[in-house]
């Protein structure tokens, strides 16, 4: 190709030469040359993505991660932190992660070999230690109570008995996941704390497996609804603020913060009233004399000025959590449909795909058996 053009330069050369048109043969050249280069600019580009193509095939993952490098450098601040936390949080998993499996599985059976419940290893030693049970001849698989059970446990078929009696698989309930695990409670533990204790004891339906990296996308949104529980309590009562900022102390700070960074650029009358507000505090809490003027501050003393906390605390403040139990005034009825409210908060909002077999949002609320009917 590059000897045609050649020749073809060449020939219209001779020929415009013998025209003696020299301006012509200007032209023609300029554009028989260009068209060469043109192409030779070409061949090279391609070549260039030939070799960079080849490259790829042998250095993918070098590559690759090269990009990712690139990609980084132009993230924006707020990601690069986001990033840098979630980077922390992965190190971290398995500290805060369960360090033994949560579903142990162990049988319990009545006298009669009925099946009662599962239970967990701990659950099913200490009736063995207190000689309520003994391991049935299988081994460590399940236990046989010695006593008879009262009357009713695990006769009715319902969900109820659907899930105690089944095997509950350690997997996060929402993924799937077999690895990382955390135990996480759909009614938040800061309240279940706060419920009566029939609502709480033998009473592991609402405490599920949960993976790391799934527990953060649910705290998110149980923190959301949290916030907005308390704030229409609040709204409904005389309810204040953790801290109060006290007037005074707030004048004090910013009068010391203003003759600290801007005293060259305040005028003369307001230079005076910040100075008499700062000089007052420091004599109030005996660090000058009531004589003395502001010259006579020193910088600790200004700083110490600076440092006051003007934000009181209430002492009559309600956390959160206890100002909503408190709301609900021990009323079991209103318990029961909280806690009904928050199982299906858990189901719409996550929708999780792997609960135990027999989970339910209408399950009982509350258990008045002293025999663990869950793997607790």
């Amino acid at each position: 190709m590059i000897i045609l053009i050649v020749k073809f330069i060449g020939m219209v050369s001779s020929a415009v030469s013998n025209r003696s048109s020299e301006k012509l043969s200007f032209v023609i050249f300029s554009t028989a040359s260009a068209i060469l280069f043109r192409y030779l600019f070409m061949l090279r580009e391609k070549r260039k993505d030939y070799n960079s193509q080849e490259n790829n095939k042998t250095s993918s993952g070098a590559s690759q991660e090269d990009e990712n490098i690139d990609i980084i450098q132009y993230l924006p601040p707020h990601l690069l932190r986001e990033k840098e936390k979630e980077k922390r949080r992965q190190a971290k998993i398995e500290n805060y992660s369960m360090k033994s499996k949560m579903y142990d599985n162990i049988s319990m059976l009545s006298p009669a070999d009925k099946l009662l419940c599962k239970v967990s290893l701990r659950k099913a030693r200490w009736y063995i230690t207190r000689e309520l049970a003994e391991w049935n001849e299988e081994g460590e698989g399940s236990i046989k109570l010695l006593f008879e059970p009262r009357k009713g446990s695990g006769s009715k078929e319902s969900t109820a008995t659907t899930y105690t009696i089944s095997d509950k698989k350690n997997i996060c309930v929402l993924c799937g996941n077999k690895k990382h695990h955390t135990r996480y409670y759909i009614v938040p533990y800061c309240y279940r704390s706060h419920l009566p204790q029939r609502f709480k004891s033998h009473m592991s339906h609402d405490i599920v497996v949960v993976c790391a990296n799934c527990r953060v996308h649910c705290e998110q949104l149980t923190q959301k609804r949290m916030k907005e529980i308390e704030l229409s309590y609040r709204a409904k009562g005389d309810y204040k603020s953790q801290f109060e900022h006290d007037p005074m102390l707030y004048k004090v700070r910013s009068s010391a913060l203003a003759l600290m960074h801007w005293k060259h650029k305040i005028p003369e009358n307001k230079l005076k009233y910040h100075e008499n507000i700062v000089c007052k505090y420091l004599s109030t809490i005996g660090s000058i004399d009531m004589k003395q003027t502001f010259s006579m501050v020193t910088p600790t003393l200004l700083q110490k000025a600076v440092d006051v906390d003007f934000r009181v605390e209430n002492p009559k403040f309600i956390p959160g959590a206890e100002l909503v139990v408190q709301m609900l005034k021990g009323d079991e009825e209103k318990i029961e449909n909280f806690v009904l409210e928050w199982r299906k908060f858990f189901i719409e909002n996550f929708k999780p795909n792997f609960l135990p077999q027999g989970w339910k949002i209408d399950n009982p609320v509350a258990s008045d058996s002293r025999i663990s009917t869950s793997d607790c």
